[in-house]
């Protein structure tokens, strides 16, 4: 999925960053060779970045905790 109209940044793109060590939309850009230009990408990248990163971390192998209402 493209993210990036201005620099044609994929999804694919940004987890590979991720990869080779980007943790910000700073870092994602810098390793893809590209530069902000309009800025609208930047939430999209922090939330595959967040996504991304969570997973190698082993949060998203973990369900969520069951809350049962109290009477």
């Amino acid at each position: 999925m493209l993210v990036c109209l201005c620099n044609a940044l994929s999804d694919r793109a940004i987890r590979s960053a991720a990869e080779d060590g980007a943790t910000c939309c700073k870092g994602v850009w810098e390793r893809c060779g590209c530069r902000p230009d309009c800025g609208r990408c930047g939430a999209a990248i922090k939330e595959i970045l967040a996504a991304h990163l969570g997973c190698r971390s082993g949060a998203c192998a973990q369900p969520a905790p069951q809350v049962r209402p109290t009477a």
